[in-house]
């Protein structure tokens, strides 16, 4: 299994935010994420973190928060930060195409955003908050795993790879509870009863190798 670290360096408010661009073959290409990579071998999580914002950025790190540390509510704040993101960077091409309608010419630094993304991150936070009613078609997943791949860095992809006994509703399972739904909200999205979700959940850590012991939150939560 291959381990990263990504860091969210915050001032103010305000948040560093790194563009993709510079390498061809870049599963993150024209993305905006934080900072972070692949650990080297023998490196511990903080070793990693703090090579690579130097490596990055320059910067020296003196204080930081591992996420894993902090209580579950944190689960889903990188995914849901990448969505805002995504967000913003739409706002801000849809402002940039108005100025220049105007008669201005100041360009675009920003990468063209898919539209679906926004609407299925949209959908994503009605899930959770149980306002959205119905039930997700075969296409609405579809395009939630490529939502879900654009926010971990693959997520989807890694998950067929390491583990392809996982079954599509694994699949939908581990995701959503790596977004930070709780059982209650799974439960509302999958119009089923609460003993169903979790006997889903014991079927799922069987087949992600976890010992009896282990915890299947803390292995999502750190994948």
């Amino acid at each position: 299994m291959n381990f990263t670290t990504l860091c969210y360096i915050e001032k103010e408010n305000q948040y560093l935010m790194l563009h993709r661009v510079s390498k061809k073959k870049d599963g993150n290409k024209d993305k905006w994420i934080g900072v972070g990579g692949h650990f080297e071998e023998g490196e511990s999580p903080e070793d990693c973190l703090l090579r690579e914002v130097r490596e990055e950025t320059g910067l020296e790190l003196v204080n930081y928060q591992l996420l894993q540390s902090e209580s579950e509510d944190y689960r889903s704040k990188i995914g849901e930060l990448n969505g805002k993101v995504l967000l913003l960077q739409s706002q801000n091409r849809t402002l940039v195409e108005r100025l220049n309608s105007l008669g201005g010419d100041i360009g675009s630094s920003c990468s063209p955003v898919d539209g679906k993304y926004i609407s299925i991150f949209r959908m994503l936070l009605s899930l959770k908050s149980g306002s959205f009613k119905g039930k997700l078609s075969h296409s609405d997943w579809d395009h939630l795993f490529d939502l879900f791949n654009f926010l971990y860095l693959g997520i989807v992809i890694r998950l067929q790879e390491e583990y392809p006994q996982l079954t599509k509703h694994d699949l939908e399972i581990f995701c959503l509870l790596k977004f930070g739904f709780t059982n209650d909200a799974l439960k509302k999205v999958f119009l089923t009863t609460s003993d169903s979700i979790t006997k889903a959940k014991g079927r799922l850590k069987k087949r992600l190798n976890l010992a009896p012991q282990e915890d299947l939150d803390h292995f999502i939560r750190n994948y």
